[in-house]
Formats: C-alpha cells, sequence, structure tokens
C-alpha cells in the first residue's frame, strides 16, 4: 500500500498528516554525510499529525496504521 494511501485514509479520518519514509544508505546514489542505518531503519514511516487531534483521534489514527498498514513497516507519530 503506498503512502498516499494512507494520507487519504487519515484526511477521511479528519486529520491532515504527512509521512516521511526512513530510505537506506545505498551505495551510488547516497552522499557522503547521509546517516547509515541498519536494516531496520529501511522499513520505517515518520507520520506527523495536527496536534489538536483528540486523544480519540490519536488512537484511532494509530490503531489504523498499526492494524492495516504494511507488515514490513513501523510507524511512529509526532502531533505538533
Amino acid at each position: 500500500m503506498a503512502i498516499e494511501y494512507f494520507i487519504a485514509l487519515a484526511t477521511s479520518m479528519g486529520a491532515v498528516i504527512t509521512i516521511t519514509e526512513d530510505a537506506p544508505f545505498l551505495i551510488g546514489s547516497s552522499s557522503m554525510g547521509d546517516e547509515i542505518g541498519g536494516h531496520e531503519s529501511t522499513f520505517v514511516w515518520h507520520v506527523t499529525a495536527p496536534a489538536g487531534l483528540t486523544a480519540a483521534q490519536r488512537r484511532l489514527l494509530e490503531c489504523t496504521f498499526r492494524r492495516h498498514g504494511p507488515v514490513s513497516v513501523h510507524s511512529t507519530f509526532a502531533y505538533i
């Protein structure tokens, strides 16, 4: 499932979010100074959502991502 799908899903729940994805260091396309992470950093989505969401909206958003998101992706959430 694509990131765009989950952004649209969150929007349908009343949360305008952004998702950034950790990318692995790749020889030939990464640059000196880029962070080198382990395999676990390859599949992480950092979800940023508005701080004004209620506790129930936050729980719904996080539960939806964890239940319906790609199995290989770990999602972190920041409310700003």
